[in-house]
């Protein structure tokens, strides 16, 4: 998605997807199976017959994220990996003695346009917590998890849905009866000590910041939207 001629021209595979893969991978995939020609898919690379780089018209992005399946890591053998996990091998894990870490995204893209941030989202996108939670319901008994990896770009962009997610995930440790804890990652300009006790009193151990810069100059040229003084906060 983000070097697709790089890639396509160095590999060389039969097609490339672009962007969000779950529709387009199975539209691929059913046209293959039907011996039909898929070049017409929206959100695919590939190379022709004389060797050009053909980039088809992106994919318009999903918008319901409820509307998708869960992710089913058992083809990956994703237990096995957990229970021949390596302890300490990751600083983000050392809350726990034997991590077994479920990673997750709760919304896909950024609503801010910092000048060296890639993302190739248009718009930023949530799914519901209930959503969020149903999986974890499922998945966190099934392999033992201990530890959530929240991968969102930014956790906190929406306050209230920052809130209900804390305390939804308090709810479901009592629930299910684990000291599940979890991590994600935010921005100094949406934090205050609300947030915070939030965050503790739901098992957050840890918060990932991207300061980059002290300089209001240069926080100001790259279009990142805080100020020195929220990360001294």
């Amino acid at each position: 998605t983000s070097a697709t001629q790089v890639i396509m021209k160095t590999l060389k595979p039969d097609f490339g997807v672009i962007g969000e893969g779950e529709e387009t991978i199975l539209e691929l995939f059913k046209l293959l199976k039907e011996g039909k020609n898929p070049n017409g898919i929206h959100g695919i690379a590939y190379i022709d017959i004389q060797g050009e780089l053909i980039t088809n018209p992106a994919r318009k992005e999903i918008k319901n994220l409820d509307a998708l399946p869960f992710p089913d890591f058992d083809g990956f053998g994703f237990k096995e990996y957990l229970d021949n996990k390596s302890l300490g091998d990751n600083s983000a894990t050392i809350a726990c003695d034997y991590p077994r870490t479920y990673p997750i995204h709760a919304s896909r893209g950024c609503p801010y346009h910092c000048s060296f941030c890639y993302h190739y989202e248009s718009k930023y996108r949530t799914r519901s917590v209930k959503s969020v939670m149903d999986e974890l319901r499922i998945n966190v008994p099934k392999y033992g998890i201990n530890m959530i990896s929240l991968y969102d770009d930014l956790f906190t962009v929406t306050r209230k849905r920052a809130l209900e997610f804390c305390n939804e995930i308090k709810v479901l440790r009592q629930e299910l009866d684990v000291d599940l804890k979890w991590m994600c990652q935010m921005s100094v300009k949406t934090v205050d000590e609300e947030i915070f006790d939030a965050l503790k009193n739901s098992g957050c151990y840890g918060v990932s910041y991207g300061f980059e810069s002290y300089s209001q100059k240069i926080l100001k040229s790259m279009g990142k939207p805080i100020k020195p003084e929220q990360i001294d906060y």
